[in-house]
């Protein structure tokens, strides 16, 4: 078969006639996004909104979540030392723009995926900027979703989100984990939620053995009680990883949390 050419040409053409035909729009409320906000995710107002979750503020370290690297319990004794998340997710705010982006991406929206990879893109960048990392000797990984969920949701959306990331950053990426568990997380309590994170997430058999002294940025969408992040580093460590930095989309909202 002859090979085609000026592909990146079609490409572009192919994507201007989807935006035509699909318009992009505000992850929120729906609302048609014009050009000059083409490379966001939400419209004005509801920019604005979300812009709240990103400058909630640790009640551990009195930093903003774009600045704090706080590490939970269960991930500080999987012998992570360095966790970091873009913004704060509020269970009980379901209307907001950070829940509408979360359920969005969750559902694989494409939309919702690209804007998802350059928040944490840019997370990175700026945990890079302070000089205690080097991104440079990293590759991208990410937190298994389950199987089932995957078949109802037509993909795994930090599979999708993890290899965009690591394209935006220039890095190497690698789908090491796999998820054999059957109920969902959010179903669980925080104690049965740790068991069986630990006995669902394992190393998948073709990672076996390329793991070996390789440092490794573990993404995920939400950090609540970092069950499933410490079951997934701690397979990474036991398949002889050198180090683990956790970073997510977003970290649960604590009561103590404030504006």
């Amino acid at each position: 078969m002859p090979k085609l050419k000026n592909v990146g040409f079609l490409n572009d053409a192919l994507d201007f006639v989807r935006k035509i035909v699909f318009p992009q729009k505000c992850i929120k409320c729906g609302t048609i996004l014009t050009q000059k906000n083409k490379n966001i995710a939400f419209c004005k107002g509801c920019m604005s909104d979300f812009v709240t979750s990103v400058r909630e503020v640790c009640s551990n370290c009195g930093e903003e979540l774009s600045v704090c690297e706080c590490v939970p319990e269960a991930l500080a004794d999987a012998g992570v030392r360095r966790a970091c998340a873009c913004f704060a997710y509020d269970k009980s705010r379901r209307g907001s723009a950070s829940s509408r982006l979360i359920y969005a991406l969750k559902s694989c929206d494409a939309e919702a995926v690209r804007f998802s990879a350059e928040l944490i893109a840019k997370r990175l960048e700026k945990a890079a900027n302070t000089g205690k990392i080097e991104l440079s000797a990293y590759t991208v990984t990410y937190a298994p979703r389950r199987r089932r969920a995957i078949r109802e949701n037509g993909g795994d959306h930090m599979a999708k989100t993890a290899e965009m990331t690591a394209s935006l950053l220039g890095l190497p990426f690698e789908p090491t984990l796999e998820n054999t568990a059957v109920k969902a997380q959010k179903e669980r309590d925080a104690v049965s939620r740790l068991d069986a994170a630990f006995s669902s997430v394992r190393l998948k058999k073709r990672a076996c053995g390329k793991t070996d002294g390789k440092r490794y940025i573990l993404l995920d969408d939400i950090l609540t009680s970092g069950a499933t992040l410490a079951a997934s580093s701690t397979a990474l460590f036991y398949g002889g990883a050198e180090e683990i930095l956790v970073c997510t989309l977003a970290k649960t909202k604590s009561r103590e949390m404030q504006r």
